[in-house]
């Protein structure tokens, strides 16, 4: 491990992680004309936690699991319920993983889901939020 910090491996990985959260984003313009708003009404909504984003240098960006072209709003099913279980002290990469890794409590006919497959195919939130609660503990 400490040869890898020394040839500088980890903060690469970390960069790389980062670029491919951002780049698996939309901007505030975007994710304006996909919902049907206006920017002012996407800034607020991230603002109240309705909608999940984070600044990168000096825009806000809003990663694209968080929207859904199968639901009437265009969002992720319980997304506000889900958001407000996060991990504050998480950072966007690490929300992207959480909500793109297959998770053993989320499993239906043998296949393991993310939460975000979850959510779309009509199952609990609950269950998302007590893996959130359960990873708030450890």
């Amino acid at each position: 491990m400490e040869e890898r910090l020394a040839r500088g491996e980890l903060r690469e990985s970390e960069d790389r992680t980062r670029l491919e959260t951002i780049a698996a984003s939309y901007g505030e313009h975007e994710v304006a004309e996909r919902l049907g708003l206006d920017v002012r009404e996407v800034q607020y909504r991230a603002r109240i936690g309705t909608l999940y984003s984070f600044p990168v240098g000096g825009v806000t960006v809003y990663p694209k699991w968080q929207f859904a072209h199968e639901t009437e709003d265009k969002l992720l099913p319980h997304l506000a319920r889900v958001l407000a279980s996060l991990l504050e002290e998480w950072d966007p990469a690490s929300v992207q993983g959480f909500m793109s890794t297959p998770k053993e409590d989320l499993t239906s006919r043998g296949k393991r889901m993310t939460p975000v497959e979850w959510l779309l195919q009509g199952k609990s939130p609950r269950r998302v939020e007590v893996i959130l609660e359960w990873e708030l503990c450890h």
